[in-house]
């Protein structure tokens, strides 16, 4: 049972109408899990197998229900699979949280799954993830979407990350959607709180906690910048690099760097928007990935 279907918060479908989100139904994904090198993970499948397959990573502390939105517009015209990365969501938790582990997971869901190529987004953690993925994997990647991460983060960060690599506790489920609102003024208390059970739990206490951190850590992983640069050099499908107007961790100088260094990328910059832009503008971030996805053809 979700926090919506007990009146706390606005349902999914309730929440992107109030964003301006336009869909054909009030379609709901199924929940689905898939053994991969020796871990549990959880995954959304929306559906529509005759459409091309589009895979969906999200950012760090997050779930794969932060794509709930686009997944009600777009899975009229791709299948679309979102992962619950491993330490997130309802996947299961492992010592190793390296780079290398990740791009594992994603080479094995693709062939768990039977896909031998895909479309492939990725938000924050999951972007770099995405690219790096691709880098090493061209064969595996028919296009690809970068959300609001590069190589390299803004020297100052989001307070927002930073309290999201922090062990937190709350008394309440209104503690946090107050927290989550002072960090993103664009999305509604109503519509925070619909979403908040995907990402957090309840401890025997009666407190609450993120899902990412059940084993006392998020996680939160190093990263080798020089690495990612060479990544990024090495992409040759075409991809989106996706920038928010008011991010504090994604910058324009790298974004316009990493635009100089693929190929076939194109910028879109989101007004309206801190760092967490699929939430933030959901409407103007569906419209950028709609455009460009519409030059490619399926």
């Amino acid at each position: 049972m979700t926090v919506a279907s007990k009146g706390f918060g606005l349902s999914l479908h309730d929440a992107a109408r109030a964003m301006g989100i336009k869909f054909r139904e009030d379609a709901f994904p199924e929940d689905k899990f898939l053994t991969l090198n020796g871990l549990r993970f959880h995954y959304l499948d929306w559906g529509k197998e005759s459409n091309p397959p589009l895979v969906l990573l999200h950012g760090g502390g997050q779930t794969c229900h932060m794509w709930d939105f686009f997944s009600l517009v777009f899975r009229d015209h791709y299948h679309i699979y979102a992962l619950d990365q491993r330490n997130h969501g309802d996947s299961e938790w492992s010592e190793d949280n390296s780079t290398e582990a990740h791009l594992a997971d994603i080479g094995g869901f693709l062939d768990g799954l039977g896909l031998e190529q895909v479309h492939l987004i990725g938000f924050s953690m999951g972007g770099r993830n995405a690219f790096s993925y691709t880098a090493l994997n061209p064969g595996r990647v028919k296009a690809l979407v970068i959300a609001e991460v590069g190589p390299e983060m803004t020297p100052r960060r989001g307070e927002g990350i930073r309290d999201a690599q922090r062990v937190q506790t709350f008394a309440s489920l209104d503690e946090i959607a107050e927290r989550i609102h002072r960090h993103t003024p664009n999305r509604s208390i109503e519509q925070i709180k619909g979403s908040l059970l995907h990402t957090v739990y309840q401890r025997p206490d009666g407190t609450w906690g993120w899902k990412s951190q059940r084993r006392g850590t998020s996680g939160v992983r190093s990263w080798d910048s020089e690495l990612m640069w060479k990544h990024i050099g090495m992409i040759q499908c075409s991809t989106l690099v996706v920038r928010a107007t008011q991010s504090d961790v994604f910058s324009a100088e790298v974004a316009d760097k990493m635009i100089s260094l693929m190929p076939n990328a194109v910028q879109a910059v989101i007004a309206r928007s801190g760092h967490r832009v699929a939430g933030d503008n959901p409407l103007h971030f569906e419209w950028a990935v709609r455009a460009f996805l519409e030059t490619l053809g399926r």
